[in-house]
């Protein structure tokens, strides 16, 4: 309706230049400029198909060609570049440079009534600005757009700005990387980090060493569904695979320069090699008929670092790498580099005692063992000119000399690479892995890894903690996310994952965190949203309902909840499970507290209209629900590490193993809970995952215990059980009754048995404990 309004007023205004479709510019745009300053009494600019588009310099011209190329599509004009040192009297949009500013990126774009003037430091400066220019408009055929004055002062937060793409799990083709490269630069990222190695395949031609593409790059077949251990899994029986050629290579990083976007790629050593033994098998430490992994996680084969065939291998590599990169990182992994075959390899052992290799502290002689190799390949790197760049494992151990550490097991990575005076890149898996889960339903989505990085999570991520040292701080130079592909088969999924999340990531990289707010943010963001649909984009739209956060408050003992949506328009809810368009309560709180049973059930009201209802969650509340909870067995074979607190949030887990409401464990689980006063109890329930398939065991033996005081506990029932695996996911509930118990705390301890011999082990997924 406003759109309208504009479009009829502004005809008027316009007297005899009328137009049919006019419409208006909008500088809020994502990521959000660092200064916005509007002349609320200045005149305006009306951009029409006649508009000339200048440069002051012959630099600039590929940028004005680019920005008509994409201008034409998204509103239908097809504006004419000219080449004039000033814009005196142009009237039209101008580009030049000659900025003062510290910031090699910096722009400045004014508008007023003879025309858009953009000025910048650099021509990078001025292709951040035509990038934010064509997100001002909206993207409809139109006969003039209406530009408001007023100056904008931009430049980015950090120097590094990426995100990751993973083509060894599942292959991309040239055509999809470009097309991800697009990405990149529309949200002003300036980073393209490209994993081209693992144990599912090696990506990159190397022409001295032809095996790694001939035989490295293809796999047999591909698990299906989820990974969780074993050797007795479901595949696909398709071969998958796939490489780019050197001159392929050549063509993406030509196609990102002209973006100016850095291509980082990453050769991942020494572990997550498979890919490499199965090419070269002389290099393992254990002699074996090597293939390329059909299955994801981490695997104990890796190449032998006591063997100097091994060095001599990657060194050749890094020649090559180095060559065909310009930029100035190269990526070498150093990630999830199990050990143990190096334990027991005379060569790896013969090299530790040759270099007088010792364990210091917590890291063993194999973990300087790694430290040794991966250095050596360094100074070859180095030595062509280049940086490193390694995840944060580099660092357990002997870090490499000015090593750039990218801090992903969370953010204390990233801190001890800054007090050891190495800089940092801080792409956290709690707030920026791209492949997890974006909602909490999943049965609306199709990526079955797990975890949960909603929206708002990754908007209100901060890389620079306020209580760092300033030395701590200086050190951080920039954010990425990654986009790990094991369950990403499709370039539809994979931007699925990405959008809108990456639109939130470029806040944190490109505005101060003092001008963020998520509020705003999605006030912003449905302009940018109609620009993913100009493209083509298939971005999860679920952030156009009813988006939901909440958490478990032990101390209040209840359920908070948060609620937000696209456009920050209105919100109603019921808790009885009646339909909130007919009863609901407006949603005007910062936050909503449960304390009893409840089905909670949400609708948008946009426009006048309600939008389709859901449930959001079904709590069933009993006396151990929001209770304070603590674990007592370790959780560091958790993949993702589980919050004890999902075990008293009132809500069940569902037959999927991916969904981020059950705990997980190995083997085991043992936990206290307080309840909220000396009661009598008698029964202690729980549920649990049932899966032969992805080796989830149900609880063979249960043990609770009792106390009054937290310290002294005395067993008061036990539970010993043979439970059939099912092949697939089933959820199991049980119950355990005893004679009545006087208790303030009290002790649960499950453990699973080993249904996969060949994995070693089972999993324990566990959901809620219910206490009665």
């Amino acid at each position: 309706m406003r759109n309208a309004i504009f479009i009829l007023l502004f005809g008027a205004c316009l007297g005899a230049c009328s137009y049919s479709v006019v419409t208006k510019a909008d500088y809020h745009v994502v990521p959000l400029p660092q200064e916005i300053e509007m002349n609320q009494k200045g005149e305006g600019f009306t951009l029409t198909h006649s508009t000339l588009l200048t440069v002051s310099d012959e630099a600039l011209k590929r940028i004005a060609d680019y920005f008509v190329s994409q201008l034409q599509p998204l509103i239908g004009m097809n504006l004419s570049v000219k080449k004039e040192f000033t814009a005196d009297g142009q009237g039209g949009i101008h580009l030049e440079l000659g900025l003062s500013h510290e910031n090699k990126e910096a722009y400045t774009l004014r508008v007023d009534a003879t025309g858009i003037r953009v000025k910048a430091v650099t021509p990078e400066g001025v292709f951040r600005a035509i990038q934010t220019l064509l997100k001002t408009f909206q993207p409809t055929y139109a006969d003039a757009v209406y530009f408001p004055a007023g100056t904008m002062t931009d430049y980015p937060r950090f120097s590094y700005r990426g995100l990751m793409l993973d083509v060894s799990r599942h292959f991309s083709t040239v055509e999809e990387v470009k097309r991800f490269i697009d990405l990149l630069s529309l949200h002003q990222l300036n980073v393209f980090h490209w994993h081209l190695t693992d144990d599912q395949g090696w990506r990159i031609e190397i022409k001295k060493h032809p095996e790694l593409t001939r035989v490295g790059a293809w796999r047999e077949n591909t698990i299906v569904g989820r990974y969780l251990g074993g050797w007795d899994y479901p595949t696909d029986g398709k071969p998958h695979g796939g490489y780019y050629t050197q001159e392929q290579i050549k063509e993406i990083i030509a196609y990102a320069q002209q973006r100016y976007i850095t291509v980082v790629p990453e050769i991942d050593l020494p572990g997550h090699t498979t890919a490499v033994l199965a090419s070269y098998p002389h290099l393992a430490c254990v002699p074996g008929d090597y293939k390329v992994s059909n299955r994801w996680g981490v695997l104990w084969d890796v190449i032998c670092a006591g063997n100097d065939a091994s060095l001599t291998l990657f060194k050749d590599i890094m020649d090559e790498v180095c060559a065909l990169f310009p930029g100035e990182y190269i990526h070498i992994g150093g990630d999830e580099c199990v050990k143990e075959r190096w334990k027991v390899c005379k060569k790896c052992q013969r090299k530790i005692k040759e270099l007088h290799l010792k364990g210091i502290g917590n890291y063993s002689a194999e973990d300087q063992l790694q430290s040794y190799f991966m250095g050596e390949v360094a100074k070859d790197i180095r030595a062509h000119g280049k940086k490193i760049i390694g995840w944060d494992e580099i660092l357990d151990g002997t870090p490499m000399e000015e090593a750039v550490v990218m801090s992903w097991r969370g953010v204390e990575g990233g801190r001890r690479a800054a007090r050891m005076g190495h800089d940092a890149i801080m792409t956290p898996l709690s707030h920026l892995y791209f492949d997890m889960s974006q909602i909490l339903n999943r049965d609306a989505e199709e990526i079955p890894i797990g975890g949960y990085i909603n929206l708002e999570k990754v908007y209100t991520y901060e890389p620079v903690p306020a209580d760092w040292s300033v030395q701590e701080k200086q050190h951080i130079i920039g954010v990425q996310a990654n986009v790990w592909c094991e369950y990403m088969p499709e370039e539809r999924i994979r931007q699925y994952q990405v959008l809108p999340r990456l639109a939130a990531l470029s806040e944190i990289q490109w505005t101060a965190a003092a001008q963020k707010s998520y509020t705003d943010f999605l006030n912003r963001l449905p302009r940018l949203l109609q620009l993913y649909d100009a493209a083509g984009y298939h971005y999860a739209s679920h952030c156009r309902k009813v988006n939901m956060d909440s958490y478990v408050d032990t101390v209040r003992r209840c359920a908070v909840f948060k609620f937000y949506t696209l456009g920050n328009d209105s919100i109603f809810y019921t808790l009885d499970g009646t339909s909130p368009v007919e009863q609901g309560i407006y949603f005007a709180a910062d936050s909503l507290t449960v304390h009893d049973s409840a089905q909670l059930r949400a609708a948008v009201k946009r426009e006048g209209y309600f939008e389709e209802e859901e449930l959001l969650s079904a709590l069933d509340v009993n006396k151990a629900t929001f209770a304070p909870i603590r674990f007592l067995t370790k959780d560091g074979l958790s993949p993702y590490g589980s919050d004890p607190r999902l075990l008293v949030d009132g809500v069940q887990g569902t037959s999927r193993s991916d969904d981020s409401r059950w705990v997980k464990n190995v083997d085991e689980m043992e936990l206290v809970l307080e309840l909220k006063q000396q009661e009598t109890i008698k029964e202690v329930a729980w549920t649990a995952l049932n899966s032969l398939t992805e080796n989830m065991s149900v609880p063979s033996k249960l043990i609770v215990y009792v106390s009054a005081d937290g310290r002294l506990f005395h067993r008061v029932a036990e539970k010993h059980q043979v439970v059939t695996p099912t092949k697939d996911a089933t959820v199991y509930q049980d119950t355990l009754c005893f004679p009545a118990a006087e208790a303030r705390f009290v002790k649960v301890r499950f453990e699973a048995p080993c249904i996969t011999p060949s994995a070693g082990v089972s999993w324990l997924f566990l959901s809620e404990i219910g206490v009665r």
